[in-house]
């Protein structure tokens, strides 16, 4: 990845926000908390929960 020593404000924001969500994610598994998961993605998003073998599949704005 390139070096960048210069960013504007909005790539700073992007970039800050872009990291929020990145990290928000292992949060909420790390607390169980597939509502506050599912709140990071789109509502046409496609998720899958595995345990030990595919425990759930929720599509778009239906809630665990």
């Amino acid at each position: 990845m390139a070096t960048r020593t210069h960013l504007t404000g909005t790539e700073a924001a992007d970039r800050l926000a872009i990291r929020e969500l990145i990290d928000a994610y292992p949060h909420c598994a790390d607390r169980r908390d597939a509502k506050g998961q599912m709140a990071l993605f789109t509502e046409d998003t496609h998720f899958v929960v595995y345990g030990r073998t595919q425990l759930r599949t929720v599509t778009g704005t239906e809630r665990p």
